[in-house]
């Protein structure tokens, strides 16, 4: 029960994670290409 909540709990943050690191890359990326 405690793990399935905590997994609950952390997966949107893990993919939360991944699509602001996501973001950083292609900004960086399009801020690379624009320069």
């Amino acid at each position: 029960m405690h793990y399935n909540f905590s997994n609950m709990l952390f997966n949107p943050l893990n993919i939360f994670h991944k699509l602001s690191c996501t973001c950083i890359l292609l900004t960086g990326i399009s801020i690379l290409n624009i320069s």
